[in-house]
């Protein structure tokens, strides 16, 4: 299909400038899970494919970029997240990164839904999914934890309280 810039909107190329620059901030947490989980097999390994489909997220979204004329380079998402000193307890790590890939999601099918560019409307679609299959892959082994150790459980509990409570 053919970019059809005439369609895009100024806040919408903003959005797709963002998101591609937070998309690269996803390589710090790559690393850390691979340090975190560096005696975990089956989730390392999981670890190594998320954080290769979370680069693509962003390379998808700049060569987009790219072809309606704008370049994002790659030494601006360094500003945008640093990596995080390891967690107590990877239950808790584990339901972050469930709800933080679960809003991801909403955010892109939203996305989606809203732009009548074409091409743009076909990238978001997908990575909408992919991120749904991120924050489902991270609930399987937050569960797996949980289902282990009570303390798991009320640990993953905990940390989605801090980040889904109402502040108001």
């Amino acid at each position: 299909s053919q970019i059809r810039r005439e369609l895009l909107t100024e806040p919408e190329i903003d959005i797709l400038q963002e998101s591609a620059i937070i998309e690269f901030g996803t390589l710090p947490g790559a690393h850390n899970f691979l340090r975190e989980w560096a005696d975990e097999y089956s989730f390392s390994s999981w670890a190594l494919s998320w954080g290769a489909e979370e680069a693509r997220h962003s390379l998808v979204q700049c060569r987009y970029l790219h072809e309606i004329g704008i370049e994002v380079r790659a030494k601006h998402a360094m500003y945008k997240r640093e990596p995080y000193p390891m967690g107590e307890n990877r239950a808790a790590t584990l339901m972050m990164n469930i709800i933080s890939e679960s809003r991801a999601a909403e955010y892109y099918k939203t996305l989606a839904r809203l732009t009548r560019e074409p091409v743009l409307q076909k990238i978001w679609q997908l990575l909408g999914r992919d991120e749904s299959r991120h924050a489902r892959a991270f609930f399987v082994f937050c569960k797996e934890l949980s289902d282990h150790a009570e303390e798991n459980a009320v640990a993953a509990v905990q940390m989605a309280y801090v980040w889904l409570a109402d502040r108001r």
